[in-house]
């Protein structure tokens, strides 16, 4: 982790890194393990303020999709980059537009593919809104899925097998 996060030899063990490995792993009630799997995963996070940026996420992760500690626990365990992004300028955004085209439906789709959104709304997900509307392509939750989640390859051959 030292090669790929150097900045975590800056951070103080006593009032950074320890206090914000319990915080993290009271609140998310995981077991050491899976801890270690999330800090690998986005090393970053023990550099984030609880008070302005983790806990803040949390809650209003747990609020808007309706999630249990325990969901919420697996979403984050599935997609620790959430951290990164901002409430108001990215997650907020991405999930009005899953709600628009799937109504509550799309609750269920984020919490199960957080990496959703993690895509770009203007360079990724709209575009291909409109190509699939364009091909007349049912816009359902695995549509909306692959939507993201396609390489740019992928999803042109979906659409042309499933073109005008």
């Amino acid at each position: 982790m030292m090669r790929s996060y150097p900045q975590i030899m800056h951070l103080s063990v006593e009032s950074n890194l320890g206090p914000k490995l319990n915080w993290l792993q009271k609140t998310l009630d995981v077991e050491d393990a899976t801890l270690s799997a999330i800090i690998r995963r986005a090393p970053h996070v023990l550099q984030l303020s609880i008070d302005d940026n983790i806990e803040p996420k949390l809650d209003w992760l747990q609020r808007r999709l309706s999630l249990t500690e325990e969901r919420l626990s697996g979403m984050v365990e599935k997609y620790p980059a959430l951290f990164s992004y901002s409430i108001e300028s990215n997650l907020e955004p991405k999930l009005e537009f899953f709600i628009d085209v799937l109504g509550e439906e799309a609750m269920v789709l984020v919490e199960h593919n957080p990496s959703l959104l993690g895509y770009s709304l203007k360079n990724r997900l709209k575009p291909r809104y409109r190509d699939a509307q364009g091909y007349g392509l049912k816009l359902d939750a695995g549509l909306m899925r692959r939507m993201g989640q396609y390489t740019d390859k992928q999803w042109g051959d979906l659409l042309e097998g499933r073109g005008h």
